[in-house]
């Protein structure tokens, strides 16, 4: 029963772990910067 906590254990650190290493993966993304400018201009098309 213990080797099966300890495994569960390890496997939720290492799931933690690609969570966090994806987050740092910004390919294919848009900064909030370029996301608010193109909202801007989305905006300004319409009036």
């Amino acid at each position: 029963m213990q080797d099966g906590k300890t495994e569960a254990k390890l496997e939720d650190e290492i799931d933690a772990s690609e969570g966090l290493a994806s987050l740092a993966d910004a390919e294919g993304t848009k900064s909030l910067e370029a996301y608010l400018a193109s909202k801007q201009k989305g905006r300004n098309r319409v009036s």
